[in-house]
């Protein structure tokens, strides 16, 4: 899916473009709406990466390429702020599904089974825990 933005007042939306380089672990808070741009932030990122070419794959060139790492940057927003987005082919994206981890330590409250998994919410980028599912029994619950 390639994002594009909705608007062009959302180039410094609330919150900014928080985003965490899954290769360097540079992160950006995003806390300062007007921090930077997510292309800013792209060029800032690809520096990073090439100060680190240990830990950039060399059998990937989209790592270094300024349009892909936008991208990567609009989809960590896209997880937590779907309605700033459009699809290039001018459709709206579908929010992503919640996530799903296994939990352990945390029994079933209904038959206590440790099969338990952790939905995450989507809209926060998978940071909270928004209820459980028992894989044994197959009910659903909230913290």
């Amino acid at each position: 899916m390639i994002l594009k933005l909705r608007s062009p007042q959302s180039q410094f939306p609330a919150g900014g473009f928080p985003f965490k380089d899954p290769l360097t672990n540079y992160e950006v808070k995003g806390v300062a709406a007007y921090e930077q741009t997510a292309q800013g932030l792209a060029t800032k990122i690809i520096k990073i990466r090439q100060a680190n070419p240990h830990l950039t794959p060399s059998d990937n060139p989209a790592w270094l390429d300024h349009a892909s790492v936008v991208q990567e940057v609009f989809r960590a927003k896209f997880a937590t702020n779907p309605e700033l987005f459009i699809q290039f082919d001018g459709t709206v994206p579908v929010a992503p599904k919640g996530q799903t981890v296994a939990a352990p330590g945390v029994k079933c409250k209904f038959c206590q089974s440790d099969k338990v998994t952790a939905v995450k919410c989507a809209t926060c980028g998978g940071s909270k825990i928004k209820g459980y599912h028992c894989d044994s029994c197959n009910k659903d619950w909230k913290p």
